[in-house]
C-alpha cells in the first residue's frame, strides 16, 4: 500500500473535522438495521390540492423550528440554527472524556445519508454535505430538547435559555407532519453521544406526555408510571433492538394515544372470524349522546386513562366512559397533523385496518356530537372541554370537516360498540327507556323533582278526598 493511500483517511477525517467543527461553531457502536417500511414524511398531494396556502401554513407549518428539509429554507425559521448548533456543543461537552464529536458523526454519516431515501426527490438538488449537517443538526437539537425538557422541568427556564413561549411552540413544531426526522436516525445518534436507548425511549414518551401536547386529560404520576410499566414490560419480553421502533416522533405520539384512547380495546389485524357479528356492527345504526342519554346511558368522563374507552351496564342504565376531548389551539393542529398521517398510511396500506386509530376515535365522537344538544350534554359530562372561542357548532363542523377525507377502521371500539348494540337490543329495553325518560323529565334537577313531589303530593290528596268523600256518602 503505497503512503498517499494510507494517508486518505486520515486526510478524510481532519476534512470532516474541520467542516464540523466549523459548521457547528466549535472550539478546538454497532447500529440498528435498517426498517424495510416505507416512511412517510410528506403530505399526500391529494390533501394539499384541496387546501389553500394559507391553510396549509397554518396547520401543517413550523412557527419557530424546521426539522428536515421541507421548511428548512423559511426565513422566520433561520434564528432557531443557533439553538441547534449550542445543541451539539452541548451533547459534545457531556461526552467529551469517552467520544469525540468527530466519532459520533461518523458513526451516524451512513445513515444521514439514506434518510434521502425518505423525503421528495425535489430535495436531490441539495449536496450531501448540507444534507448530512441538517439531519445531524435536527437530531442533535431533538435529542437535547426531549432531554432537557420533560415533565419535571417543565415551568422553568432550560438550559437553551428560550422563553417559556418559545419551548411551547418547539415542542409544537416537533409533531407537524411535513417537520418531522426518522428516529431510527435520532436512535443511532443518541446512541452514539453514549445514550443508553431505554433511556432515550422513556424520555420521549415523557415529553409526549407534556400537558401541553395533550389531546386528553393531562397526565397524573399515576399514568406516567404505568407508562414506565408498560416500557418495563416491553424490554422484559423482547431485547429493545427487536422492539418495533416508531417511523418518526409523531407517530410514537400517535401509539402513545391510541393506547390511551382505546386501552385493550386497540386495533389490531385479525381474522374475523365471526362474520355475523361483523355484519351487525356495520349495520349498527349510529347513535348520539342525547340517545344514549334517553335510554338510560350515561356519558362519563373517564379518570383512569389505561382503560381506554369502555362501556359498563346494570340492570336498568349504563355507562359509557370516554377520555377527555380537549378543543384548544394546539389540539386543532395535533388533529389534521395525525389524521394526515393516517391517511397517507391507508394510501399506501390499503389492506390494513391499523392505520386510522385517530381517525376511528373522532368519527367515534362526530356520530356522538350530531347537534347542539349533543355537545352541551358532553360538556356537562365533562367529556368535552373547549378552550378556544369556538362554539358547539363550530365543534360538530370541526369534526365533520377533519374527518371527511378519512375511512373509521371497523375494529376500532368494537367492543363498546357491539356491548352498546346489545344494550339497545335487549328484551327490557322498553322499560330502560321509561325509566330514561321519567329520570330525565323528573329528576333532571332539584326543581324539577320538588315539581314531582308537589304533583305526587296533590294527586294522592285529591285521591284522599275522593274515597273520604265516597265513605261519607255511602254512610
Amino acid at each position: 500500500m503505497s503512503t498517499h493511500e494510507a494517508n486518505a483517511p486520515n486526510s478524510r477525517a481532519a476534512e470532516v473535522a474541520d467542516w464540523l467543527h466549523s459548521a457547528i461553531d466549535m472550539p478546538g457502536s454497532s447500529v440498528q438495521e435498517e426498517s424495510s417500511q416505507e416512511i412517510h414524511f410528506s403530505i399526500p398531494s391529494t390533501l394539499t390540492d384541496l387546501m389553500i396556502k394559507e391553510l396549509y401554513h397554518k396547520f401543517f407549518g413550523p412557527r419557530v423550528v424546521s426539522i428536515g428539509p421541507c421548511h428548512h429554507e423559511l426565513p422566520h425559521v433561520k434564528p432557531m440554527e443557533n439553538f441547534k448548533r449550542k445543541a451539539v456543543r452541548e451533547l459534545a461537552e457531556r461526552v467529551k472524556e469517552d467520544v469525540t464529536v468527530e466519532q459520533v458523526y461518523a458513526n451516524v454519516e451512513e445513515h444521514l445519508l439514506k434518510t434521502r431515501n425518505c423525503y421528495s426527490p425535489k430535495f436531490k438538488q441539495m449536496n450531501d454535505g448540507m444534507w448530512c449537517l441538517m439531519m445531524f443538526l435536527d437530531a442533535c437539537f431533538i435529542i437535547e430538547f426531549i432531554c432537557n425538557d420533560n415533565i419535571l422541568t417543565s415551568g422553568k427556564r432550560s438550559w437553551l435559555n428560550m422563553k417559556k413561549r418559545d419551548r411551547d411552540l418547539v415542542r409544537h413544531d416537533l409533531l407537524l407532519y411535513d417537520n418531522q426526522l426518522p428516529y431510527q436516525v435520532i436512535d443511532a445518534l443518541a446512541r452514539a453521544f453514549r445514550c443508553d436507548e431505554f433511556t432515550l425511549h422513556l424520555l420521549t414518551r415523557r415529553f409526549l406526555q407534556m400537558p401541553l401536547l395533550n389531546i386528553s386529560s393531562a397526565p397524573t404520576p399515576m399514568f406516567l408510571d404505568y407508562i414506565k410499566c408498560v416500557s418495563c414490560l416491553q424490554r422484559q419480553k423482547a431485547p429493545v433492538h427487536l422492539l418495533k421502533a416508531p417511523v418518526h416522533l409523531l407517530q410514537f405520539y400517535k401509539d402513545i394515544w391510541i393506547s390511551v384512547l382505546f386501552g385493550d380495546d386497540v386495533e389490531e389485524e385479525e381474522d374475523n372470524n365471526n362474520k355475523e357479528e361483523e355484519d351487525h356492527l356495520k349495520i349498527c345504526p349510529p347513535f348520539t349522546a342525547t340517545e344514549l342519554k334517553k335510554a338510560g346511558i350515561r356519558c362519563i368522563c373517564a379518570s383512569d386513562l389505561s382503560k381506554g374507552i369502555r362501556f359498563e351496564s346494570s340492570i336498568l342504565s349504563g355507562m359509557l366512559f370516554l377520555p377527555k376531548l380537549t378543543i384548544n389551539e394546539w389540539t386543532v393542529y395535533l388533529f389534521h397533523n395525525l389524521v394526515a398521517y393516517e391517511y397517507a398510511c391507508s394510501l399506501q396500506y390499503r389492506s390494513q385496518n391499523r392505520s386510522f386509530g385517530i381517525s376511528s376515535y373522532l368519527n367515534f365522537m362526530c356520530m356522538l356530537t350530531n347537534g347542539e344538544e349533543d355537545v352541551k350534554e358532553l360538556r356537562a359530562r365533562g367529556v368535552i372541554e373547549i378552550n378556544i372561542a369556538a362554539g358547539d357548532e363550530q365543534l360538530i363542523r370541526f369534526l365533520r370537516e377533519i374527518t371527511a377525507p378519512t375511512d373509521s377502521n371497523p375494529q376500532a371500539i368494537r367492543n363498546v360498540k357491539r356491548q352498546i348494540s346489545n344494550y339497545f337490543r335487549r328484551k327490557r329495553f322498553p322499560l330502560v327507556v321509561a325509566r330514561a325518560e321519567m329520570k330525565q323529565r323528573y329528576f333532571s334537577g332539584p326543581w324539577s323533582f320538588l315539581v314531582f313531589l308537589a304533583v305526587i303530593f296533590t294527586v294522592g290528596m285529591t285521591v284522599i278526598q275522593t274515597v273520604l268523600t265516597a265513605i261519607q256518602t255511602y254512610k
